[in-house]
């Protein structure tokens, strides 16, 4: 997700379409870990816009997945966010969820618990049986938010107020994964009052929700991005360490107890595992400002390096999401223009077993921005927003195979 901490720029009123490969990268983002911009093999898929509804002045989409079983070949695929009007005269938003049956994106009408309702992260383990987690916040009290869909409708699933958070703590929930048939694992953080985030992780069993013993890292931190890998689990966040700033962190789940299995520099948002290796994605602190971030993990060797990645910009790189499908894996995020304060591009990276390398994408306003990404039947989906007006923002929906869109 990208709501949480990023470095918005000025934003302006103009309407920009151009693609991200069009442009040229500057040589001196080059360095380590940074690969300038080169041509994709005639093989890549090119993204297209394809047409998403919205019913707010702001509309964000933070999350997408498509369901974990592909026996029926089930075109399902799920998005999330929020829906806002930053004009009305109390803060208020509502959760945001979107289907997609195969052939249209349509809104599927979602509960609300407070005046403002976020969803960040969303897990399909089939069409009739959806989880999609966030916060609300009432009263200035940030609290866990988990819903369900069962094929019919949406409802609010109720946490023990001892899993969700401990008592007089806020909360929220940043990503959600299936474990097994019927498990759920869901990662965000908590804290009390004014104290530094801790880290927080539920689980459910098919029957009960349950808090899990995460340990933290200095102060406390916080946990972005999870995914499953059959019995196990794989998390990742960040730790804010005030002497060398953010330090990257990668934890293991093996059924029965957590560890942060390796660290780095940096900020983590999503994570995935691979036929190479565990891969996570977020953003790093560079010499002339943030960069995109890859870490690949060798659970032999225990090695936590970093792998070349693409920048678009100089100083605002981001990669806010990861998936893989066998040998294919895909990560998205947005970047700066260079020498342009006023612009955004959505950022779509293929990673072909040695370095991440841009994939043609449509740029369709000023400020474009992806969040999540998933892979249904051989299809890519990248989801976000992107700029409507003055102060609107737009769901953002790119796919990779264009003969379904009507752009």
């Amino acid at each position: 997700m990208y709501n949480n901490r990023r470095f918005p720029k000025i934003v302006s009123t103009a309407l920009l379409i151009v693609a991200v490969m069009g442009m040229a990268a500057p040589t001196s983002a080059a360095s380590a870990g940074v690969k300038p911009a080169s041509s994709s093999p005639a093989s890549d898929p090119y993204f297209c816009q394809q047409v998403s509804p919205n019913v707010g002045m702001v509309n964000i989409l933070n999350a997408v997945a498509s369901p974990l079983i592909t026996v029926s070949m089930d075109p399902s695929v799920w998005a999330v966010g929020y829906v806002s009007n930053p004009n009305s005269m109390r803060p208020s938003a509502n959760t945001l969820a979107m289907h997609f049956n195969g052939k249209e994106w349509s809104i599927v009408p979602t509960p609300n618990v407070a005046a403002e309702n976020y969803l960040n992260g969303v897990a399909v383990r089939t069409s009739d049986n959806v989880w999609a987690v966030g916060y609300s916040i009432e009263n200035g009290v940030e609290r866990p938010l988990v819903m369900r869909y069962t094929g019919a409708y949406w409802k609010i699933v109720q946490l023990p107020l001892y899993a969700a958070t401990p008592v007089l703590a806020s909360g929220r929930l940043n990503s959600v994964a299936m474990l097994g048939d019927t498990g759920v694992v869901a990662v965000g953080s908590y804290s009390y009052g004014m104290a530094a985030p801790m880290p927080l992780a539920l689980y459910y069993d098919g029957t009960t929700w349950s808090k899990m013993d995460v340990p933290a890292y200095g102060k406390g931190g916080r946990l972005y991005g999870v995914t499953a890998d059959g019995p196990g689990v794989w998390a990742v966040g960040s730790a804010d360490i005030a002497a060398s700033g953010d330090l990257a962190l990668l934890y293991r789940y093996d059924g029965k107890t957590w560890t942060a299995v390796a660290k780095g520099t940096g900020y983590l948002s999503s994570v995935a595992v691979t036929n190479a290796g565990v891969i996570a994605v977020g953003d790093v602190t560079g010499k002339a400002g943030k960069e995109t971030l890859a870490m690949l993990y060798n659970s032999g060797s225990g090695s936590f390096a970093r792998v070349t990645s693409y920048n678009f910009d100089v100083d605002h790189n981001f990669l806010t999401s990861i998936v893989s499908q066998g040998k294919d894996i895909y990560a998205v995020g947005y970047s700066g223009v260079p020498g342009n304060d006023y612009e955004m591009v959505p950022l779509v990276l293929r990673y072909n077993g040695k370095t991440f390398s841009p994939l043609s994408a449509p740029h369709v306003s000023t400020v474009d921005k992806l969040a999540g990404v998933t892979v249904s039947n051989g299809n890519v989906w990248a989801v976000g927003s992107y700029m409507k007006g003055e102060f609107g923002r737009n769901t953002l929906v790119l796919n990779s195979n264009c003969f379904t869109s009507d752009r």
